[in-house]
């Protein structure tokens, strides 16, 4: 034997590979799946990924997958079949993984396993960490390819909703300018989702969010029988708030319609406000406070500036943006809403 020895392949490396291997072979070759390692290098709690394929339709339905080989794995037995021992580091690993993982045991020979959609519902705390017990009845055969499935969740055909959203996105390039009616469930929600998703449409591509800019109009649903206005609310003043914390570029794409009034209602709803007067169907609000002008402004401008920036937006248009919300306050603190 050389002084100098040897790197080493034990016990522990050969039955890792010995149980990789049977499980590769296993997923393409008695599943007619799609087995795709991960190098040892980037392994922290996966081995593999899973791709399932229905009728030879590779469906971009995934499952993680966790091996454990030997016989020491099966001797950890419980009433219910094995006890299956992780780390809290893997815990909270798998808690974040957007798709299913499983649990699999293999006998030093791989002539028998076990398996268990990990779930921390139904894991225990250990000295070392926390453990799962994977059931007896869950049998390493083809039976899994059901169970797997099921846990991979249903199978779409998206090209009815692909569809409809292309005409809608065609619908919105042709138009002139936009409405936007907000659920009152996500005002109560403080819900931006829809509003984003708007806002990805309008900005579908360059030319599209050049030509959308300020063409963005929005109406909150739900309060039509509120003699209140809008930003008298409390609600809709809070969702309008928080959705300048949310980053929402609204002074990129609020619209340039009737007299600006939705950069007012967004001003007025986050400013405190004293209702001065309400005569011949109009209202007249103060701002009680000048200083909320000023931090509205310079909330916004933030978030007009990170989004033309991360858009790659020319400058004249950011300016010609944030004059046209300057001008709308710019001396005139006293404001009229009809």
């Amino acid at each position: 034997m050389s002084k100098f020895g040897y790197p080493k392949y034990g016990k522990s490396q050969r039955l890792g590979r010995a149980g990789e291997s049977f499980i590769d072979s296993f997923i393409h070759q008695k599943l007619g799946w799609i087995y795709r390692s991960v190098h040892q290098e980037s392994d922290f709690g996966i081995d593999g990924y899973i791709d399932i394929v229905t009728d030879e339709n590779v469906t971009g339905q995934t499952i993680g997958i966790q091996i454990k080989c030997g016989d020491s794995y099966f001797n950890k037995k419980t009433e219910g079949g094995i006890r299956y021992e992780g780390e809290n580091k893997h815990l909270n690993y798998y808690l974040n993984c957007l798709f299913p993982v499983v649990l699999v045991v293999l006998n030093s020979d791989c002539s028998e396993g076990k398996w268990v959609e990990f779930n921390a519902n139904i894991t225990s705390p250990s000295k070392s960490g926390w453990w799962i017990e994977i059931s007896e009845k869950n049998v390493l055969d083809l039976s899994v390819k059901d169970d797997w499935e099921l846990i991979a969740g249903p199978v779409s055909d998206n090209s009815k909703k692909i569809a409809l959203s292309w005409q809608v996105n065609d619908a919105i390039d042709k138009s002139d300018f936009g409405v936007y009616l907000v659920p009152k469930d996500d005002v109560l929600a403080c819900d931006f989702s829809g509003l984003k998703d708007v806002i990805d449409r309008l900005s579908i591509n360059r030319e599209s969010l050049l030509k959308k800019r300020g063409t963005l109009e929005v109406l909150i649903a739900g309060y039509d029988n509120d003699p209140r206005e809008v930003y008298e609310i409390p609600e809709i003043r809070h969702w309008y708030s928080e959705s300048i914390k949310a980053g929402i570029p609204w002074f990129y794409f609020l619209g340039k319609h009737a007299n600006g009034m939705g950069l007012t209602v967004l001003l007025f709803s986050y400013c405190d406000i004293e209702v001065k007067l309400k005569k011949s169907g109009n209202t007249y609000v103060e701002i009680a406070d000048v200083e909320q002008i000023f931090e509205w402004l310079d909330q916004n401008y933030n978030n007009l500036n990170k989004f033309t920036e991360d858009k790659g937006i020319p400058s004249e248009i950011n300016k010609e943006m944030s004059e046209r919300a300057y001008a709308l306050v710019s001396g005139n603190f006293v404001n009229k809403l009809g």
